[in-house]
């Protein structure tokens, strides 16, 4: 696991560069194994990402996040992991690790997501917790991230009716968003599953939504 942490870590290395490299040498342990010379014999891998890899020595960093997983009951799951989710593992840039609190089901293949405004009518938030009932009534996991607003509603909905949802974070796993959530995060995470691609301590960072 250390391997596939440190390969997540790297600026400018995402998972569709991180798929070439798994084809060309096999493992993440591997690839820290080659050569400068070796590494960009792969597309898209310029003398700039090799070098990255090469100089890596954020070993500390790796270290402590799996220290971080283990206190707080996080499963590391890479996409390599035969319960990472298929939908998730269908589109090209699937994040190569997930912090995951909460667990998988095979019925979570038929999810819905429901996402919308973070500032919405009190309308919309009716309709949006009455989707949520409703798809979780009828066995469908309600897909959602967990922000005000839509978000909040839909797995509200799904709460209701005793049945599956899954929040995708913006953040880091142990950084809920809004703060207010808390409590609904600690819920989806019993009642389905709080996932995030990125590391602990990340915050809800524009790009990351």
């Amino acid at each position: 696991m250390q391997y596939w942490l440190a390969l997540n870590s790297i600026p400018d290395i995402g998972p569709v560069v991180v798929r070439k490299l798994l084809s060309a040498f096999g493992t993440p342990k591997n690839i820290f194994q080659m050569s400068i010379d070796e590494l960009i014999q792969v597309e898209g891998i310029g003398k700039s990402r090799a070098s990255r890899i090469i100089s890596f020595n954020r070993w500390n960093f790796v270290e402590k996040e799996l220290q971080k997983a283990e206190a707080l009951n996080v499963r590391l799951m890479t996409f390599n992991d035969p319960d990472y989710p298929l939908g998730l593992r269908q589109i090209h840039d699937a994040p190569i690790v997930l912090y995951v609190k909460g667990s998988f089901e095979h019925a979570d293949k038929y999810g819905i997501s429901i996402v919308g405004s973070r500032t919405s009518t009190d309308y919309g938030m009716q309709v949006a917790e009455t989707m949520g009932y409703r798809l979780a009534s009828s066995g469908l996991t309600v897909v959602s991230g967990m922000a005000r607003g839509i978000d909040t509603a839909s797995h509200k909905g799904a709460l209701r009716a005793a049945g599956r949802t899954i929040a995708v974070l913006g953040s880091g796993i142990d950084v809920p968003y809004p703060y207010s959530n808390r409590e609904l995060m600690n819920k989806i995470e019993s009642s389905g599953a709080v996932i995030s691609e990125f590391p602990f301590g990340t915050g809800p960072n524009k790009e990351n939504f």
